[in-house]
Formats: structure tokens, C-alpha cells, sequence
């Protein structure tokens, strides 16, 4: 089990040495890339989207509480 995490470990390692100096390579600098996009998706999407999730999570803790309350009828 520990030669399994150590090597989980050191590809890891490996890997994200792999991928930075894949960026200095192509001089790309990954922290400007972050957060935009979210900006893609406009407000009305965002907001739509926000109330059709809470909607159905209610939705389906309502079925859930609802068939808890039937059985034990």
C-alpha cells in the first residue's frame, strides 16, 4: 500500500513538473485563463438556471419525504 501511494505520489509529481513546463514552453500563464469562463454564460442563463435547480432539488426531496411519509401510513 505504500509503494502504491509513493508512486501515486511521484507521477504526480512528475506529471505537474510535466505540465508547468508545458506552459513555460508555449509561454502560457494558466492564472489569466482562470475565472473567464464564467463570463461567457449571460445573467438571464445564470439566474434561469439557479431557479430551475433549486426547483427540481425541492422536487425531489418532496417525492422522497412524501413516499417516507405514505409508507409508514
Amino acid at each position: 500500500m505504500v509503494l502504491y501511494i509513493l508512486s501515486i505520489m511521484v507521477v504526480t509529481l512528475i506529471l505537474g513538473l510535466g505540465l508547468n513546463w508545458l506552459y513555460d514552453f508555449i509561454n502560457l500563464a494558466p492564472q489569466a485563463r482562470i475565472g473567464q469562463g464564467a463570463e461567457l454564460i449571460p445573467n438571464w442563463i445564470k439566474i434561469i438556471s439557479f431557479f430551475l435547480f433549486i426547483f427540481l432539488t425541492l422536487f425531489l426531496v418532496w417525492k422522497k419525504v412524501r413516499k417516507a411519509l405514505f409508507k409508514r401510513v
